[in-house]
């Protein structure tokens, strides 16, 4: 089995608004984005938020973690990059604040519940 490195975020904004020089945004999708209601064609395209115990939400700590090391770890840690023992590292959890969507298109009937993939 894979060994991972566990990286602790300690400072983050966590911030749910933004704001750019012209506006102020959601960092988060939009409500529109968030409803399940099929279109027209039947078809309901929405983000669903990703529970931290879904496979898919450890997958993107690992991706996370990585691309911190590789921007932030420095010269230092460059070299450890070749070495696959020492290169992988996945992040505790995401801090507070932070979460995780998936963009989920669903050609078939919507429900409230949606399975993971």
């Amino acid at each position: 089995m894979t060994i991972f490195q566990p990286l602790y975020i300690r400072r983050s904004d966590g911030k749910l608004e933004v704001s750019n020089r012209k506006q102020v945004e959601q960092n988060q999708p939009l409500d529109k984005q968030l409803d399940k209601t099929p279109d027209a064609k039947g078809v309901c395209d929405y983000y669903r938020e990703i529970a931290e115990n879904e496979l898919k939400h450890l997958d993107w700590r690992r991706k996370l973690a990585g691309m911190l090391m590789r921007e932030l770890g420095g010269e230092g840690y460059q070299g450890r990059l070749r070495s696959p023992s020492l290169r992988l590292h996945s992040l505790t959890s995401l801090e507070t604040g932070h979460t995780s969507w998936q963009h989920s298109p669903k050609t078939t009937a919507c429900s409230s519940t949606s399975s993971p993939k």
